[in-house]
């Protein structure tokens, strides 16, 4: 397997050349964070999720040496319907990006794929979302993860006037 290297703000990436199945090869990095986790104190801090709506989150930590990015990134924890398996990781904001040409010698268009799932399921793997027939259009493919379920529906903070009550004190059903 052919590795590539590319330099960002936070370190060095180590991605790799990929056969395509539309058309010739792509260049892959593969689980690149692209915010600091939201785990230990940052789990459910209220003042980080209301401020999130307004600012950009917290940046990745910068890391020594270089960081595999031949494999993707952990997935949101989420119960696998198919195999009524649980998996996945708090620690799951990362990204993908696959170019059609390394290096690059011009700016190329950019489609960022956000997966479905109402919230509850899903990632931007690649297994689910390969970019290749993307690339095949000369497009830059970037897929991410994000929190899912109880981990990432905070919004029902914002929502909690509506339903007559105090975000410390609903309960499941939405009644306090």
């Amino acid at each position: 397997m052919d590795t590539v290297k590319v330099r960002i703000s936070e370190g060095e990436l180590q991605g790799k050349k990929v056969s395509s199945k539309a058309r010739g090869v792509f260049y892959s990095f593969q689980g690149i964070p692209y915010a600091k986790p939201p785990v230990g104190p940052l789990r459910f801090k209220l003042e980080e999720f209301v401020l999130s709506l307004f600012q950009s989150p917290e940046p990745p930590e910068p890391w020594a040496g270089v960081r595999d990015a031949r494999k993707e990134g952990a997935n949101s924890p989420q119960l696998n319907m198919v195999y009524k398996s649980y998996s996945g990781d708090e620690n799951c904001l990362f990204l993908n990006v696959y170019t059609p040409q390394w290096p690059v010698s011009r700016l190329k268009p950019v489609m960022v794929w956000i997966h479905g799932g109402g919230f509850e399921m899903g990632s931007g793997d690649s297994s689910l979302y390969g970019p290749d027939y993307f690339l095949a259009q000369d497009v830059v493919f970037v897929t991410i993860n994000y929190r899912l379920g109880a981990l990432g529906e905070f919004f029902i903070v914002i929502q909690t006037p509506d339903v007559g009550g105090h975000y410390d004190y609903l309960y499941c059903a939405g009644q306090s």
